[in-house]
């Protein structure tokens, strides 16, 4: 597959990701290393939790959404990194069994002090398997252009 360079870009180009879906064993993972706070490691504690049962971490949620953008969504652009994120809000719990899919609209592409790449922002809404938005975001992918690349 030939990527596409910061030049291929379109602004206004739409998109959904296939699906992830969130197991116990994952949640439980990913919070023993990034967030071990107890909704998210243990039944008893997450059932006395405002969550009511175990809950996902936020990151790990954050982290999913970044998978399903650069090995789906966004898989045949040349992404060489990112500045970060902007406006990044946790609507509602993921929970196991969730199956979570990510909508992006390209929103803008801009200049950087780099001539090797640009940057987009992407407005990235991912969703649950009942489509219930339980994560926003504006990503800020780098993209190599295609001469920096020759």
């Amino acid at each position: 597959m030939n990527p596409r360079y910061f030049e291929d870009i379109v602004i206004g180009e739409t998109g959904v990701t296939g699906g992830y879906t969130v197991t116990e064993a994952g949640v439980i993972a990913f919070a023993e290393q990034y967030d071990p706070q107890p909704f998210h490691l243990d039944h008893a504690a997450a059932r006395e939790s405002l969550f009511g049962k175990l809950a996902g971490s936020g990151w790990q949620t954050v982290a999913l959404a970044n998978r399903l953008l650069v090995s789906d969504g966004l898989r045949d652009v040349a992404i060489s990194g990112a500045a970060g994120f902007d406006d990044l809000r946790w609507r509602r719990p993921v929970y196991p069994g969730d199956t979570l899919t990510c909508r992006y609209t390209v929103t803008a592409a801009n200049d950087t002090s780099d001539v090797r790449f640009g940057e987009l922002r992407v407005e990235a809404v991912v969703e649950n398997h009942a489509g219930e938005t339980v994560m926003s975001m504006e990503w800020l992918p780098w993209v190599a252009r295609r001469v920096a690349s020759m």
